[in-house]
């Protein structure tokens, strides 16, 4: 009578009443296979995998030659995400039944090869960066450095940021103002943070300085050309450059240290 109307039940989609019905079919006689398989249908309709497992193991244990009900453990594993299991069960089935479409077409997914792991993107330094670094938002740059070189010496930069090109022009002078450089650079764009300058200019040299190596003893004045290359960091509305500059004179060939501001 319990197993009966639980099953009635099923057909109606009347899951936890054919629960209850089976389990008392199930007390009156525990060897009734048909209503362990049964409730472990139910309790599959509910969810209840760990439970529907079980039944389907007992009903296995009374009958262990019905292909179908390894088939549906494996169904149950693979709910449980337990492959290995799953992947067991499939194969006992078709030992039994090897014309199991069921099983072979399962058997067949739980044996693909997993799908490539996607691509990790690429670290975004910018979202760590951008609190420490507001945006450096200006037309103009002013800045003062000092140089290392025969003898200290001192610049003064101008820059133009937002021209279609940005310029950075620079006039560097030793102390005595024996050496004067003018000086026209590019400031090439890496992020909104750095750029890097880089510039040729012409300076020039009193006698006061010259040496032997790079003078007409005859001239007391002498011209020659300048290159100079760096890094340029903004932070905030300041700016550092650090670059070193190669020319023609002993004094030209220095390490420069400039700071300023964004206008």
């Amino acid at each position: 009578m319990y197993y009966t109307r639980g099953f009635a039940c099923i057909m109606k989609s009347l899951y936890q009443i054919a629960i209850e019905d089976l389990t008392k079919s199930i007390r009156l006689d525990s060897k009734n296979k048909v209503a362990y398989y049964l409730r472990g249908v139910a309790y599959e309709y509910v969810a209840e995998f760990d439970k529907a497992i079980a039944d389907f193991s007992k009903y296995i244990a009374i009958d262990p030659n019905d292909a179908y009900a390894y088939y549906q453990r494996a169904f149950l594993y693979v709910m449980k995400d337990n492959k290995k299991k799953a992947i067991a069960d499939c194969k006992k089935s078709l030992s039994i039944a090897p014309g199991n479409k069921q099983a072979q077409e399962l058997l067949a997914k739980l044996q693909e090869p997993p799908p490539p792991k996607p691509p990790k993107d690429p670290i975004d330094w910018s979202k760590y960066i951008d609190p420490l670094l507001p945006t450096f938002d200006a037309d103009f740059l002013f800045g003062f450095g000092i140089g290392t070189g025969l003898d200290l010496n001192s610049c003064i930069i101008l820059g133009f940021l937002n021209w279609g090109i940005p310029l950075l022009w620079e006039v560097s002078f030793g102390i005595d103002f024996s050496v004067l450089r003018v000086e026209l650079g590019l400031m090439v764009p890496y992020n909104k943070y750095l750029l890097f300058p880089i510039g040729i200019g012409m300076g020039t040299m009193t006698s006061s300085l010259k040496t032997e190596s790079y003078t007409d003893k005859h001239s007391d004045f002498t011209v020659g050309f300048t290159f100079s290359a760096g890094v340029m960091l903004k932070i905030k509305y300041a700016f550092i450059i650090a670059r070193y500059t190669i020319g023609k004179f002993e004094i030209d060939n220095n390490f420069e240290f400039i700071i300023g501001l964004g206008i």
